[in-house]
């Protein structure tokens, strides 16, 4: 989390700031109910659980060239306001022959945990925002089209 967090500064993003971040403190203050989809330790648990050599690998990713991990922040970034799932979808693909147990637990494992509780959320037929990282949204295994399968109609915000 601190490499992540170090290259998104290098980029100019305050986690403080984050959209997580702003949209949890605002539904605070607007009195809307919130809810977490798991525990904070949960996030970390897939990839702790894979392979050394997948950490040992994805940490080396991440900070030799320091840029190579920030640049796939910055083609996130655009291609999340330019409505390109394609980009999102390549660097979801390249992470998971990468890192192909740590990424299976990491975002497809989730966003199967997930769907339960999204579901549920939906069931009241009340508008529900869902907070999530871009990678757990395109694919076939991603959260938009697990949803459309259950009869849901998501819908992306930027």
């Amino acid at each position: 989390m601190t490499i992540a967090l170090t290259a998104a500064a290098k980029r100019g993003i305050d986690v403080a700031h984050g959209v997580d971040k702003v949209l949890w403190d605002r539904t605070q203050n607007d009195g809307k109910t919130r809810t977490t989809l798991e525990k904070p330790e949960d996030a970390l648990a897939g990839f702790s659980m894979s392979p050394d050599h997948e950490k040992a690998s994805f940490l080396d990713y991440a900070v030799n060239p320091p840029t190579a991990f920030q640049n796939d922040l910055d083609i996130m970034i655009k291609a999340w306001h330019d409505h390109d799932d394609g980009a999102i979808s390549r660097i979801l693909e390249h992470r998971h022959r990468m890192w192909p147990v740590g990424f299976e637990k990491l975002i497809t494992g989730r966003n199967q945990a997930w769907i339960a509780s999204i579901t549920q959320l939906a069931a009241d037929k009340t508008p529900t925002l869902v907070v999530v990282g871009a990678l757990h949204c395109v694919g076939e295994t991603g959260l938009l089209k697990l949803l459309e399968v259950r009869g849901l109609h998501p819908l992306r915000v930027i």
